[in-house]
């Protein structure tokens, strides 16, 4: 994972405007437990906005929940559904729907 993180780094320092870098490193710290670190490259990973802006909002969504901020992760998945609908991304809807449901039915 270090040595992943580290090439993802690199591109980072040569275009810090690199959603993708941002998202997998994102990824990693994720996978890792390191919620909050995951959470600020994920959040690096919406601007510009592209059409992957919907997943990576999934993606932070989930983090947020994993990290126990049940509140801030229904509100970010229902931004997450919007974006992805918005796109036609239907199938991602439906799971970011699923997510949704299960995080509003278990408070």
């Amino acid at each position: 994972w270090d040595q992943a993180a580290t090439f993802y780094r690199r591109a980072i320092d040569a275009n810090p405007a690199y959603p993708l870098a941002h998202f997998h490193i994102g990824r990693i710290y994720a996978n890792q437990r390191k919620y909050a670190l995951a959470i600020a490259e994920f959040e690096r990973s919406l601007d510009p906005t592209t059409e992957n802006t919907p997943a990576y909002l999934y993606a932070l969504a989930a983090t947020h929940a994993r990290a126990g901020n049940r509140q801030r992760a229904v509100e970010l998945l229902r931004d997450a559904k919007k974006a992805a609908e918005a796109r036609r991304q239907n199938e991602l809807a439906v799971s970011i729907d699923r997510d949704l449901a299960t995080l509003e039915r278990n408070p």
